[in-house]
Parts: structure tokens; sequence; C-alpha cells
């Protein structure tokens, strides 16, 4: 890799053998992303769209967080603003999917 300010080359550390992750990572990085780790990781890909999971680390506050915005998002707007989100969400997924098939070949 080439640095675009000082156009030095560098080559970016890589961890140690015996700290090295199980899940793929964009290079060298410390944090654990098995399964039984504190972060999110890849559970699903549907397009380009990927679904992760939610670290362990506050699970239950987290879920709960996401069950009280959905459900403020389902009780407190009005029905042509949602059918107006969820429609422009599914016009965006796909735009956003021809651009990365047409993008990458």
């Amino acid at each position: 890799a080439v640095d675009g300010v000082t156009m030095a080359s560098f080559m970016p550390t890589r961890s140690p053998k015996s700290m090295r992750i199980r899940q793929p990572c964009c290079g060298g990085c410390f944090m654990d992303l098995s399964s039984n780790g504190g972060n999110s990781v890849s559970i699903a890909k549907f397009f380009h769209i990927t679904i992760h999971s939610l670290p362990k680390s506050y699970y239950t506050p987290r879920l709960l967080m996401i069950a009280f915005l959905m459900t403020l998002w389902y009780v407190y707007l009005p029905l042509p603003v949602k059918l107006r989100a969820i429609f422009a969400s599914i016009l965006y997924t796909f735009i956003e999917y021809t651009f990365t098939t047409l993008n990458d070949g």
C-alpha cells in the first residue's frame, strides 16, 4: 500500500500467530472476532447487505433499545411516512446492489 500524503510504501504489521482471528478481517487487527468474543460478527448476507450479530457485552440492553426504537417507529409514525420509509429503503437497497454488482463486475 502507498500512503497518499507522503507516497511512502508501508506494510501493515500482522498480529502474532497466537492472537490471529478466526473470522476474516481487513488485515492484522487484534480484535477477537470469534463467536464468543465481545465484538459483532457477520452471520448472514442478503444481496449486498451484511447482517451482524449483537456483541455479547451489553446484549440485553442493546436488544431492549432496538425493540424500544422499533416500537416507537411503529406506534408514533403515521402510515404514509412508514410506507415511504420502507419503499425508499427497498429502492435504495436495489440501487446499491446494482451499483455494487456493476462496479465489482
